[in-house]
Order: structure tokens, then C-alpha cells, then sequence
């Protein structure tokens, strides 16, 4: 695998909601607050759709409800017998996320953060192509300023998706491999093909506009390949608790303290100890990744502070329980 390694190598969709809400939000002189359609609303259907319009750029977010689900990789299972670096995404182990959350339905396009930042970092230039480039500090300002031009309502914040959020939001709440199914299928991502896997089609190269591929069943594109995605977390252990499973249950994971590196040693990843890294979590493959690293299980990660034109992000809206 090479940990981060690709960053250094160089719709149809049927919404589940007969209509979508729009709030509309001008400048950052002129807020408005989010209206109350956007709050916890517990016979909200997952997938549910609502839209912002932002600095004059509208973009849709998705509702994602609170569940159970079984995070992480099995191990050296069949579909993951290629995959370098699978020891990173184990133990498997039950989660319990509360609370449910708003997640934009594609990665940040290169014009929202535009209208946000007024810059756009992006090597591959495209309003409608995601923004990359972009380091995880960066997403942080984007954040502060996405919540001067879009107030959200009182509970709620903008954040980035812990790795719990992220990795239930792209499997639909399934126990899928990827966010169509546990299928290989070289049509349903922007990434670059196997070796192992006999197949003639060409990557593409570079990336491509957001919601070109077929959404998964709550209406998220893109989670598998085009761009990484930052998440919140800090790189980490999963907790060593395979023993106990399926028995034992996290409610709301999130590693909020330093984490633990991984080190490619005598041919496999290991982890170093506790709170010796900082490094952050990135999500859901990219353009220049192997498919296998396009699942959803599968983990990155980079310093907070590197940008490369593999990397962009996603936002949420999340409660705010501070």
C-alpha cells in the first residue's frame, strides 16, 4: 500500500423527498439562520433531501438517521485478499450513532469553496469538479466560514463526519464493500483498476465532475473514488476488541485526543503506541487509487497540514454537543 502513498504518486437519482427545502444565504453581512425543516426530526426518512443556497452556488444535503451498524474489514476476507494494508481497517466492531446528521450529498465543489474562501486550490480546475488540494487545517477555515454565510440552527454545527458518520453514511447502513454493493464494477467510480482484476477499461486520470456516478440509496455520490475525503478523526487503532464481537457496541465514536501511527514493518502495517501521531484520517479512495482502496472500510491518512490534488472534502451538519 504505502501509507498516503497515492498522494505522493502523483445523478440520476430519484430523491426521497417529493420536495426538496431550500434556504437561500447572500454574504457573510447578511446571514440567515437554517430554518427549522433542517432539525432533528426522528420519522425523517434516510436520504431525505434538503438544499442550501449559498453566496448564489445551491448544493443538496442528504439526511442520514441514526442506526447500528458493523464498522471496519473482517480481515483477509475474499474481497479484500489483495488489499495491502487491511490489518488498518480491523477489528470489526458494532456502532451506535445516535444521533442523526445532514451530509452534503457530493464532495465540496471547486465553486462552493470558491464562494465561501474566494480562492480555489484545486490542480484540476472545474466549477463542478470537487475541490482538492486542500489540507485538513484548510477545511477547518472553510468551516468557520461556511458558518458565517449559513448560521446553523441552535444544536447544530458544521463539521467535518467522524469516521463512524462517513463510513455508515457511504454504506447506506448496509454491511456493503462498496456504496453500490460488494460487486467490483469499474463504471461506478473514478478510480484506477487492479492489476489482480482482468479488465480493459482505461482510468480516467484525473477528476471528474461530482454526482457523475450513480448515487448509493441515500443519495451520496462519490464516496467511493474521484477525491479522498478528510474526516475528524485522528488516525487510530480500531479498539482491540474482536473477541467480544458482535457483543460489545460504541456509541458515537470519535477520537478526539492524538493518535497512533502505523508503521510498515518486516512486510506489514503495525501500530506504533498511543498519542504519537497527528496525522488525519482521509475517506473513500480517489481518482488515482486502486479500487480496492475505494471502499468504504478503508482508511488514509496525512499530517493536517498536507495538500495534494487526491484529497478534498465533505461537510456535515451534526449536532453540536459542546
Amino acid at each position: 500500500m504505502g501509507f498516503w502513498k497515492s498522494a505522493k504518486r502523483e445523478r440520476q437519482f430519484e430523491t426521497l423527498a417529493s420536495e426538496a427545502q431550500v434556504a437561500e444565504f447572500g454574504s457573510p453581512d447578511t446571514p440567515r439562520r437554517i430554518g427549522a425543516e433542517w432539525d432533528n426530526d426522528p420519522n425523517r426518512r434516510g436520504g431525505t433531501a434538503n438544499s442550501l443556497l449559498i453566496a448564489g452556488v445551491e448544493r443538496e444535503f442528504r439526511w442520514i438517521p441514526p442506526g447500528n451498524f458493523v464498522m471496519g474489514l473482517p480481515g483477509p476476507a475474499n474481497y479484500c485478499r489483495y488489499m495491502d494494508g487491511f490489518e488498518l481497517c480491523a477489528p470489526m466492531r458494532k456502532v451506535r450513532l445516535s444521533r442523526g446528521f445532514w451530509l452534503l450529498s457530493t464532495p465540496v465543489t471547486q465553486e462552493l469553496w470558491r464562494a465561501a474562501t474566494e480562492t480555489n486550490p484545486s490542480f484540476f480546475k472545474g466549477d463542478d469538479r470537487p475541490v482538492e488540494n486542500v489540507s485538513w487545517n484548510d477545511c477547518r477555515k472553510f468551516l468557520a466560514s461556511l458558518t458565517n454565510l449559513a448560521p446553523p440552527p441552535r444544536g447544530w454545527r458544521w463539521d467535518l463526519p467522524t469516521e463512524a458518520q462517513w463510513e455508515y453514511a457511504a454504506r447506506s447502513g448496509t454491511a456493503r464493500l462498496f456504496s453500490w454493493g460488494d460487486k467490483v464494477d469499474w463504471l461506478k467510480a473514478n478510480c484506477r483498476p487492479n492489476p489482480k482484476y482482468p479488465t480493459k477499461i482505461e482510468p480516467i486520470g484525473e477528476t471528474t465532475p461530482v454526482g457523475r456516478y450513480q448515487p448509493n440509496e441515500w443519495g451520496l455520490s462519490d464516496m467511493c473514488g474521484n477525491v479522498y475525503e478528510w474526516v475528524k478523526d485522528f488516525m487510530g487503532q480500531y479498539p482491540d476488541d474482536a473477541s467480544k464481537f458482535p457483543t460489545n457496541e460504541d456509541v458515537d465514536p470519535f477520537r478526539g485526543d492524538s493518535g497512533d501511527l502505523p508503521q510498515f514493518i518486516d512486510g506489514k502495517w503495525t501500530w506504533a503506541s498511543e498519542g504519537t501521531g497527528t496525522a488525519r484520517v482521509a475517506r473513500g479512495g480517489s481518482w488515482n487509487c486502486q479500487i480496492d482502496m475505494c471502499c468504504c472500510m478503508w482508511r488514509d491518512c496525512a499530517p493536517p497540514e498536507e495538500r495534494n490534488n487526491e484529497c478534498g472534502v465533505r461537510v456535515a451538519l451534526v449536532a453540536d454537543l459542546s
